[in-house]
């Protein structure tokens, strides 16, 4: 059964990282084009770190929203972190590609990468949620050993 408390939370929370990890980026890009800018050996690459500095901030972005899609959901289920992946990379796809109505293959790579992404966040945070109960048993945890 599906956490639709963990999936809406997830979803909302991962929305709001992917922004506020784009501010950080924006600015990261506004460096990168006035290094550019300043040294001109710079400019036929700036265009693939402007690409890969994006992927890498959502990446980040989808991680750290599986994650916290974990601490919502109850039973700690992986599907909670891979729906949430799926809503939150087609807002994002739909958000880069609402003003000219374009998908190509990037928005096909950068939805299977947010997918992919807060998954991995998911099952992260489930390894790491088990291995601090072993480090740090509850009282429960002593009762019944």
């Amino acid at each position: 059964m599906i956490s639709w408390h963990a999936v809406i939370g997830g979803s909302i929370t991962t929305v709001l990282i992917v922004v506020l990890k784009d501010l950080i980026y924006v600015l990261f890009a506004s460096l990168i084009g006035a290094y550019g800018n300043a040294h001109p050996w710079f400019v036929p690459y700036m265009e693939h770190i402007w690409f890969f500095s994006a992927l890498l901030v959502y990446c980040a972005s989808m991680i750290l929203g599986g994650a916290v899609t974990m601490y919502f959901d109850d039973d700690k289920r992986l599907s909670s972190a891979f729906i949430v992946g799926i809503v939150a990379s087609l807002v994002a796809v739909w958000s880069m590609a609402a003003p000219n109505t374009e998908y190509n293959s990037t928005s096909l790579l950068f939805l299977l990468v947010g997918i992919c992404a807060a998954t991995f966040g998911g099952w992260w945070a489930i390894r790491k949620g088990k291995s601090a109960d072993l480090a740090f048993p509850t009282n429960a945890q002593e009762q019944e050993a």
